[in-house]
């Protein structure tokens, strides 16, 4: 879903859409992402621990 979003953004900006506001979007949208897979990362850390 994120990915999605990122891509139809990515084509709005090669459009020549408000560019500024939509880098601003794209970049809110990677960091959505990154936090999304921090939180995973840190998950399969704690059910790995458990397996131990």
């Amino acid at each position: 879903m994120l990915e999605t979003s990122y891509d139809a953004l990515k084509a709005q900006l090669s459009k020549g859409v408000n560019s500024e506001k939509l880098l601003e979007a794209m970049i809110g949208n990677l960091k959505m992402q990154a936090d999304l897979l921090n939180k995973q990362l840190e998950i399969l850390k704690q059910v790995h621990k458990k397996k131990e």
